[in-house]
Order: structure tokens, then C-alpha cells, then sequence
């Protein structure tokens, strides 16, 4: 998380940066830098009311097998070339708050847990992609002038900043699938 914060810090200062001394806009440095600051906090915003309102809706809407949620035999390469292996354990996992937490496996022989890691990966998967479209309504919270320098480059870090979660659950529940198949497997075979 102090990582996401960092990083949301120093593109902040750039966009202000920029925006001061490339643009020269009719307003006061503070003004920009506060402008920035909003933009932010607004999508900060929509993003948590989005984990919210998307965690009141039942499992069932987020059951893993629903062709909505389905991974695309392509998906596993694409996250492979862009290094999700490598920046997995770095994107915050902010699933504790709703008392399932996935940074790590705690019953890998149970196919309900992972059945449930699943669901919860699915939760996660529609919030990032709902922040990655409602982030970009910042546009429309900034002078007229200033939209396509300061709320665009919040709204596109924003998609950036929820594409790189959902491609880690989206990575991560490819694998799980295929241990919940084995798991399942293996329970049929000790029932017959």
C-alpha cells in the first residue's frame, strides 16, 4: 500500500509540475496543486463507494464458472509477458477489510476455501474494472481549461493503478481454477 501511495505522491507532483510551469495557467500554484489533490481524492473516492456498493451484492452474481468471469486461454500469456509474476506481491490486497484476505493460500486442499477465493477474486475483478470507467467522471470535476492536463492524467493513472489489481486476480484465479478442478477430481475419487 506505501507503495501505491508513493507512487500516487510523485505523480501528483509531476502532473502539478508540468501543469505549472509548462501550461503557465491563469491560476495560482496552489490552486493547480489542490486541483490535482482533488481530482485524486475523488477518484480515491468512487473507488472505495465502488468496493462497497459491488461487496452488498450476493456470491452468486460473482460465481466463478458464470461466462462473465471467464479467463481466456490468451490471458495467461498476456500477464506473463507483462511480468504480473514479478509485481503481484506489490499491488495491495485490500481484501482483509472484508475478512478474506488473499495474499496467500491458507487451506490449499479445500475446494470450498478456494471456491470462495475465487468468488472473492471475482468481487475484485468488477470493482477494479468498474474504477477503471467511473474513475474517468474526475474529467468532469476540474475547470474546463485545465481537464485534459490535470483530471485525464489522474483518471488514466487511476486505470492504470486498477488494471495492474485485476490483472493479479485475474492471474491468480486462472491457478486457482485449475487447483479447485484437481481438488474436486480427487474428491470424486475417494467418494467412489
Amino acid at each position: 500500500m506505501k507503495l501505491y501511495l508513493i507512487l500516487i505522491a510523485i505523480f501528483n507532483a509531476i502532473i502539478d509540475l508540468l501543469v505549472i510551469f509548462l501550461l503557465k495557467p491563469a491560476y495560482e500554484w496552489y490552486v493547480i496543486v489542490g486541483i490535482t489533490a482533488g481530482d485524486t481524492l475523488i477518484v480515491f473516492i468512487i473507488d472505495l463507494l465502488l468496493a462497497i456498493i459491488v461487496n452488498k451484492f450476493p456470491e452468486k452474481w460473482f460465481e466463478p464458472k458464470k461466462k462473465i468471469f471467464r479467463i481466456f486461454n490468451w490471458e495467461k500469456s498476456f500477464y506473463e509477458h507483462i511480468g504480473v509474476k514479478h509485481f503481484k506481491d506489490h499491488v495491495p490486497e485490500l481484501g482483509k477489510f472484508k475478512g478474506f484476505e488473499k495474499n496467500t493460500i491458507q487451506d490449499p486442499n479445500n475446494p470450498e476455501y478456494i471456491h470462495k477465493y475465487m468468488v472473492e477474486c471475482c468481487y475484485g475483478e468488477v470493482v477494479h474494472i468498474l474504477g477503471i470507467i467511473i474513475g474517468f467522471v474526475t474529467i468532469f470535476c476540474c475547470p474546463f481549461d485545465l481537464w485534459l492536463f490535470i483530471s485525464l492524467p489522474v483518471s488514466v493513472i487511476n486505470a492504470f493503478m486498477c488494471a495492474l489489481p485485476h490483472f493479479t486476480l485475474r492471474y491468480n484465479r486462472k491457478k486457482l481454477e485449475k487447483l479447485y478442478e484437481a481438488l474436486e477430481k480427487r474428491n470424486k475419487r475417494k467418494k467412489a
